[in-house]
Order: structure tokens, then C-alpha cells, then sequence
């Protein structure tokens, strides 16, 4: 891989905050919202508590997907550790519905109070993403500013996923994974060329990197640097996995990449499902996420096997070296890990 300059990032934050080594947490930033938060954001975020992560889970207003926020709230989200807080994310524009779906949706909401609507349109690849982290960038900057609460990480998780939460708190501590620093993490992938050269992707990379849209997030730092960009305001529309990892590469290499998918604890997709509803193989690692779990029998077998595992490492970490593998990258190119960088790479050339 070349070897660039890296390029003058627009953000509002002090040089300090990205330079400085500290265990304490980043500091909130105060802004007037770049959108106009709805009436009816009556939802913490935080609940009045520090926590680790806060996952936004993307939803919309059809049936399907109020059985899926029962499926969820039911199995991984039942019992959530203190430091996560999940919430449902959707826009208040839910298109053409009628008046009990509308209904259900409030009452539910009014249940559960786990649903943040947002000023947007429903929608996927046209700017629900950023919306959702300008909105919570605003709601997180009012919430520590009135109860001192705070967040290291926020993560954007699809509806028909499955997470092994303490495997996804696991990683972030093992990988350390730091929030004072602009950081994503998911499972990295990457782009073709013909989108590579489509969107006119920073000078800095020789290649598009992203991170897998069923899961990722992003440290602290790099949603102050996502709410606050023109230049990430200015692309928000196209493939939102793709643009969030366009966002970070921005960043050149003051972003910090972590790759789920090379790592001892998992990111898997459906391809590893069998049609009888259970996994190809029995699970021999810890899993974090698995994509595209859409049926029910599916996903009641995926999710057993997921706390099967779980129960079998409760407590226990990695011993010896964690050993990184890029092979599921590889196809007609060799990537090796990047130890420092966290990441899949081309080697240098000799």
C-alpha cells in the first residue's frame, strides 16, 4: 500500500482530543443541532448512567418488524448487562401505514420506552444512518451535560441480527478498543473498484475499506467527528455500510480500525445457517454478531446456540496469543493483519 500525507480533516474538535492519552472519558460537546430533534424524543438514551455502548437497533413501522423488536427485546436484549443501553431506531415519516399500525407503535412505545424516533423519512441508504448519529450526538451531549452521563462507544445494528453481548464487550476490551480516539469496528470489508472510483473516495486510501452493515460502531471521538463534518454531511447517501466506512477513511490514518471478523470473536453471516435452521457447524468461538436472521426457527436455534457457547467461556478470557486471520478477505487478493493498524491490508511491496 502507498504511503500518503494524510489530509486536513474538517471537525470541530481540539487537536488535543484526538493526541491525548487518558483513561478519562472524551469530553461532550455542546452544538446546536444540525437537524431539529422531534417532539416526541421523550426516550433517554443513557437512562442517567455511564454505559459502554449504546446500540441503536434499526427498525421500521410494518408488523414484520414489530414481531422482530419482540423477538429482540425477548432473547439477546432480555437481559442486557448494566453498561449497555439498546434502543430501536426509526423516522418519524413511516410512509403509508394505517391508523392501528400507527397506534401499536405508540402504545408500544409508550411500554417499552425503547424507541427513538427521528426527523427523517424511513429509509436505509439515504441518510438514516448519519441521522441517527447527529441526533444521538445531540441527545448524548444534553444527557451529560444534565446528568453527567456518558458513552465509549455507539454501534448501528440491523434488525436481523443477533448479538452475543459479552462477546461484543469482550472484544472492546481485549482489542482495546479506545473512545477517546477516532475508532470503528465491525467486520471489515472491501469495496469494489467500480464504487471505489463511482464516489471519489479520499486521496489517502488505495482502496475502499467498510464494515459489514449488519453490525459496526464507532468510538465516542468519531461520532464528534461524524455530527460535526461538512464533508460527511455531504455524503450520506448510498449503501450506509459503505458510507460509514467513507466517513472514517476520511480520517486517514488517525482513524483506528478494528476488525471483528479477524478476530477469535466472531462476526458471522448467514451463509454459515443451514436451511434446517441450525448452524453448519457447532460454534468453537465466541460470537458477537450474526447477520441475516430472518426466520423465527432460525433465529431461536441461532440465538441457543450463541448463550450455548457463552455459558461454556462465562468469565473466561483468550489465553496465549490471539491469533488474526484475514483469509475470509483474501480471494484473488493476499491481506495480511495489521497488528498496529487493526485491519486487513495489502502487504507492502518490495
Amino acid at each position: 500500500m502507498k504511503h500518503h500525507k494524510s489530509i486536513k480533516v474538517e471537525h470541530q474538535l481540539k487537536p488535543e482530543t484526538l493526541q491525548k492519552e487518558s483513561k478519562e472519558r472524551p469530553p461532550a460537546i455542546r452544538l446546536e443541532p444540525a437537524i431539529t430533534l422531534p417532539q416526541n424524543t421523550s426516550v433517554s438514551l443513557l437512562q442517567n448512567k455511564n454505559r459502554t455502548v449504546l446500540l441503536g437497533v434499526f427498525s421500521h413501522a410494518c408488523e414484520l418488524e414489530a414481531r422482530r423488536r419482540t423477538r429482540i427485546r425477548n432473547t439477546w436484549a432480555a437481559k442486557l448487562p448494566d453498561q449497555v443501553r439498546m434502543i430501536f431506531v426509526l423516522c418519524e415519516d413511516h410512509g403509508n401505514i394505517d391508523n392501528s399500525t400507527t397506534t401499536n407503535l405508540a402504545n408500544e412505545k409508550n411500554i417499552f420506552n425503547d424507541i427513538l424516533f427521528m426527523p427523517c423519512m424511513e429509509n436505509m441508504d439515504h441518510g438514516k444512518t448519519f441521522t441517527f448519529m447527529s441526533t444521538a450526538h445531540v441527545m448524548l451531549s444534553r444527557e451529560a451535560e444534565d446528568s453527567n452521563s456518558f458513552v465509549d462507544y455507539i454501534m448501528k445494528i440491523d434488525g436481523d441480527s443477533i448479538l452475543g453481548v459479552n462477546a461484543l464487550l469482550k472484544f472492546l476490551r481485549l482489542d482495546k478498543v479506545p473512545s477517546d480516539k477516532p475508532a470503528i469496528f465491525g467486520c471489515q470489508y472491501l469495496w469494489s473498484l467500480d464504487d471505489w472510483r463511482k464516489f471519489k473516495a479520499p486521496a489517502n486510501m488505495d482502496y475502499g475499506h467498510y464494515m459489514n452493515g449488519g453490525g459496526y460502531g464507532f468510538s465516542r471521538v468519531a461520532l464528534d467527528f461524524i455530527a460535526t463534518s461538512s464533508y460527511v454531511r455531504n455524503h450520506t447517501i448510498g449503501y450506509e455500510d459503505k458510507m460509514s466506512g467513507l466517513w472514517m477513511m476520511k480520517l486517514g490514518r488517525k482513524a483506528k480500525w478494528y476488525n471483528m471478523c479477524a478476530h477469535p470473536t466472531a462476526f458471522i453471516d448467514s451463509t454459515w445457517i443451514k436451511d434446517s435452521g441450525r448452524f453448519g457447524e457447532p460454534l468453537t468461538t465466541e460470537v458477537a454478531i450474526v447477520h441475516h436472521v430472518k426466520e423465527e426457527l432460525i433465529w431461536n436455534s441461532v440465538h441457543k446456540e450463541v448463550k450455548r457457547f457463552e455459558a461454556l467461556n462465562k468469565g473466561g478470557d483468550y489465553t496465549g496469543e490471539m491469533q488474526y486471520d484475514c483469509s475470509y478477505l483474501s480471494g484473488a487478493i493476499d491481506l495480511k493483519f495489521n497488528s498496529k493498524r487493526r485491519w486487513c491490508e495489502m502487504p507492502l511491496k518490495t
